[in-house]
């Protein structure tokens, strides 16, 4: 029997893989789909390097993302208000619209690997995962 350990960790690969493969529709990995919900739902603009530690990415990792979407014409740079040094990251118009698009194929990913769960389990699923995620230690 395997431990729960190799459980968890085998369920966020196979939800990665169909999360991957859903994306694929619309041309965006699920690194890619990471970047745009980060940038979409910050509540102020942010860097590829501040992306880079929210996700766990290495800067050079998270850059390279970074670039790929802009070549796409989805995400756009402009100096930081606050550090000239610095470049934040905002949507293009056709990145509101990817974004958008990847939200509703990410949501019907997660309901078809929740479908063999009662709402009662999908909710207790949500609990408990998330007084896990708040006992983690940060790293970086």
């Amino acid at each position: 029997m395997p431990t729960l350990g190799y459980t968890l960790m085998a369920i966020a690969k196979d939800i990665k893989y169909q999360l991957t493969t859903a994306l694929a529709v619309e041309n965006i990995t699920s690194q890619q789909w990471a970047v745009l919900a980060q940038i979409a739902t910050a509540p102020e603009p942010l860097t590829a390097a501040a992306i880079g530690t929210i996700l766990d990415m290495d800067r050079p990792t998270a850059t390279a993302i970074v670039h790929r979407l802009q070549k796409k014409e989805l995400v756009a740079s402009r100096r930081s208000p606050v550090d000239g040094r610095a470049y934040v990251l905002s949507l293009t118009t056709a990145g509101q619209t990817a974004f958008q698009r990847c939200a509703t194929i990410a949501e019907q990913t997660l309901h078809s690997v929740l479908q063999p769960l009662t709402a009662p389990e999908q909710r207790q699923l949500q609990q408990l995962l998330t007084k896990l995620e708040g006992k983690q230690p940060t790293h970086g």
